[in-house]
Formats: structure tokens, C-alpha cells, sequence
């Protein structure tokens, strides 16, 4: 059996839950999700060319730029804050992990974000590429590792 796509994945859910009649949203209340998470994205301008203590390019600050941007367009409380890792390529990725679910936005440019979703119980390991302007696929995204019931 393939792996689901996003989207199917996405249609199952909701034929499920409008089927059951038990969708039970599940927020984050975090009102200082967005200002730490921007504080730690201008943190990365400080890592100077080697900063892996290789070759490690220093961080993009255009890509920097672009992954503020996206969150602050995030709607609010829509999930735990991410871990920021640098690359590097001198991009930067978004991660949020449990032991069962996995979800990266890698900032790749300054207009694409790379995305891989992992969550073997339920057969979902995809990966696309989509618009860093696309805000309502990155908070399905983000949404879709947030949610309890998946």
C-alpha cells in the first residue's frame, strides 16, 4: 500500500469526524508563540560562514526574512512552538516532533518551503514543495501535527 497523500489524508479526516460527530478542535494557547518563535529566527543571522565548525554557509537573511513572514501570518495558537535548526546550505527548517509524528518546513528560498510529513501508524510519509506565500497549506500543515485525533 502507497503512503497517503496530504490531501487524502486530509479528506479521511474530515469525512471521519463529520461522519462520527465527535470533531473536537484542539487549540495551543501560546500568546507569546509568535515573538519567541521570531526571536529565535533573527538569532540565526548572528551564525557567521562556518558556523558548524565545517563550511557551513551562513544563514540567508532574505530566507530568514521569508519564514518570519510566514509566521507571523500564522493564525494564533495553532500549535506547540518548533524547533529552529540552521542548515548548512543557509536555509532554515521548522520542526515539530513526537515519538509517532513528524512534520519539517525547510526553507529552502525565499519563496518555497519543502515539506515533509512522517507518521508511520497511519501510512503518511510525503513530501512536496509548496509557495511560502501559500498560508492556508502551511497552517493545514502545522494543523494537521497539531491535532490529537490523526
Amino acid at each position: 500500500m502507497s503512503p497517503a497523500t496530504f490531501e487524502e489524508t486530509e479528506a479521511a479526516v474530515t469525512s471521519e469526524a463529520e461522519v462520527s460527530g465527535r470533531w473536537v478542535p484542539q487549540q495551543y494557547f501560546d500568546p507569546g508563540f509568535k515573538e519567541a518563535v521570531v526571536a529565535q529566527l533573527n538569532a540565526l543571522r548572528q551564525l557567521a560562514e562556518g558556523w558548524d565548525g565545517y563550511h557551513g554557509c551562513a544563514i540567508n537573511h532574505a530566507i530568514v526574512d521569508a519564514a518570519i513572514a510566514v509566521i507571523q501570518r500564522l493564525k494564533p495558537h495553532l500549535a506547540p512552538r518548533p524547533r529552529i535548526v540552521p542548515l548548512t546550505s543557509g536555509g532554515l527548517q521548522l520542526e515539530w516532533n513526537t515519538p509517532v509524528r513528524s512534520l519539517e518546513l525547510e526553507f529552502e528560498t525565499t519563496s518555497t518551503i519543502h515539506y515533509l510529513r512522517w507518521q508511520p501508524s497511519a501510512q503518511i510519509e510525503d513530501e512536496d514543495v509548496i509557495a511560502a506565500d501559500d498560508t492556508p497549506k502551511v497552517e493545514a500543515l502545522i494543523g494537521w501535527f497539531a491535532r490529537s485525533d490523526v
